[in-house]
């Protein structure tokens, strides 16, 4: 159902943001916004929910128990993806608001 997958992508997300989903500059600002107990899924938005849809074939492939399974999460990821497509505007940064990386080199 759509609230088992909320609730499994909260979950997801939560316990990978620190360990796969953050850029190593992120770190340490992660650590200082979680630090008063708050989770991550109630801090970061949807740029950082789309890094978890990056590496969730990669964490599915740990957790689904079926074929099944994993066919109708995956239907319901991409259900997802396209409502966050449609809303892009209200849930994503303007350009302009991001920050480049320095260049290492």
């Amino acid at each position: 159902s759509e609230e088992e997958l909320a609730a499994g992508l909260r979950t997801y997300f939560d316990k990978a943001l620190q360990v796969a989903l953050l850029y190593r500059s992120e770190r340490e600002q992660a650590k200082q916004a979680l630090s008063d107990g708050r989770v991550a899924c109630c801090v970061y938005g949807a740029e950082h929910l789309i890094r978890l849809f990056i590496k969730l074939p990669e964490l599915m492939a740990v957790a689904v128990a079926n074929e099944t399974q994993a066919a109708n999460v995956t239907t319901m990821v991409q259900d997802l993806m396209v409502w966050m497509t449609d809303r892009s505007s209200t849930l994503f940064l303007p350009r302009e608001a991001y920050i480049d990386a320095p260049q290492h080199g």
